[in-house]
């Protein structure tokens, strides 16, 4: 058995006459690649997931509970009484597979009861997950929906972002060579690092580059490695729009780019982070390009950090 035909065994539900039915849809993507690079075209299905408001069905047929209280969108609500109950109740509720009665993690914690609230109070609410897709559209609204204790958020995997990947890349690729040759510890790298770790990177990075004798001898003798590396930092400052050799400056700004990338797919710009809690607390921040960008860059070097290749952000510092 080839690595292909493990994968399928492994990943898929059934495979026959040439179609894949997939045990876990995430997986769709990493599949397609393997398929591609191998020249491979056979047709991939998933196993659908029933909608979010089946769970509502399941539940109560056609008497649904309709809600006292009225949310309006963009305005922070706390809900009470029997409100409270039903979107308690409803909050660790997911749907399920398609023609199943097995539950999937396909959806988190309080989608099920933001949902109710809001399509039971006269909102036009469309279930929109996907992997790059607000978890709810209210009102032609993208909304995605959160259910945190703490200030910072997770946000989401990152890896579909290549050029902002390709940037950290570069910096981190240089501060790595630097390290090694200095004997240091164990380094931060492109899906691990906080502020301080891409500044330092940034540090050794302008350090270098500033250095404008080695790159004239480097040119001059036909070293190629050096002038490459010095053409690699060059290409940083230009696709940041760097004024200057800024380490803060440069650092906020990859953040930035981070954050907006992100951002405008889920829930896209002009939309609403929503964060809940199980009691029926819903705080709003909305998501605009011009906040991202007036936000002071110490503001975004304490609001955004990367962590397991995900973003991790404090909305309520940036988005006010």
């Amino acid at each position: 058995m080839n690595v292909i035909d493990e994968i399928l065994n492994e990943w898929s539900f059934r495979c026959y006459d040439g179609i894949v039915d997939l045990k876990d849809p995430k997986k769709l993507g990493i599949l397609k690649e393997i398929l591609d690079e191998n020249n491979i075209n056979i047709e991939l299905n998933t196993i659908s997931e029933a909608a979010i408001e089946s769970v509502l069905t399941s539940i109560y047929g056609n008497d649904i509970y309709i809600p006292s209280f009225k949310p309006v969108l963009g305005i922070n609500f706390n809900l009470s009484g029997k409100d409270s109950e039903v979107f308690a109740d409803l909050f660790e509720k997911t749907p399920t597979k398609a023609n199943s009665t097995i539950s999937t993690k396909g959806s988190g914690n309080g989608e099920v009861s933001t949902y109710w609230l809001f399509s039971q109070s006269g909102h036009i609410v469309t279930d929109e997950r996907g992997s790059d897709n607000p978890d709810l559209r209210i009102d032609n609204i993208g909304v995605e929906v959160k259910a945190y204790d703490t200030a910072t958020i997770t946000l989401g995997k990152f890896a579909k972002d290549k050029e902002s990947l390709r940037l950290l890349n570069i910096v981190f690729g240089f501060k790595s060579l630097v390290s090694s040759l200095e004997a240091n510890g164990k380094e931060a790298n492109p899906a691990n690092f906080n502020s301080q770790d891409l500044i330092q990177a940034f540090e050794l990075m302008f350090k270098f580059s500033n250095n404008d004798k080695l790159r004239e001898i480097s040119k001059d003798n036909g070293f190629d490695i050096i002038t490459g590396i010095y053409s690699k930092i060059d290409d940083v400052t230009t696709s940041l729009k760097l004024k200057s050799p800024d380490p803060k400056a440069a650092s906020a700004a990859i953040l930035r780019q981070l954050a907006y990338n992100k951002l405008s797919k889920k829930p896209e710009m002009g939309g609403y982070i929503l964060n809940v809690t199980k009691s029926g607390k819903g705080v709003f921040h909305h998501i605009t390009a011009d906040a991202l960008e007036k936000a002071p860059d110490d503001t975004i070097l304490k609001s955004i950090k990367i962590n397991q290749a995900q973003i991790d952000m404090n909305f309520k510092e940036i988005f006010k």
